[in-house]
């Protein structure tokens, strides 16, 4: 598991609409605009809106997830390689079989 900085102690330089909660809070903001709307179209054309946002707010997701799951991969496979290099001696090759030397 990552552990991130909470909302408030992290600083992102993204803009809004490249971050999931930005996008998510565009998407509750067209949602709140379209229930105030007093004509059909104008309602439609928001709702519609709100899907895209959430919709790209859930592609954002599913790509962070799995940022941090190849990470975690990466960092476990470093780790496995690094406690079998312990293991290993540095002089295994020459106590291996092979022909004899004259």
């Amino acid at each position: 598991m990552v552990h991130r900085a909470s909302d408030e102690t992290y600083k992102s330089y993204k803009a809004d609409e490249d971050t999931v909660a930005g996008c998510e809070g565009r998407a509750a903001a067209d949602l709140g605009r379209a229930a105030t709307m007093d004509t059909l179209n104008g309602r439609r054309r928001l709702e519609a809106s709100a899907a895209s946002w959430s919709a790209r707010a859930a592609l954002l997701q599913q790509a962070a997830d799995g940022f941090d799951t190849d990470r975690a991969l990466a960092r476990a496979e470093w780790k496995a390689g690094e406690e079998a290099a312990r293991h290993e001696r540095p002089d295994d090759e020459a106590e291996a079989p092979g022909p004899a030397r004259p």
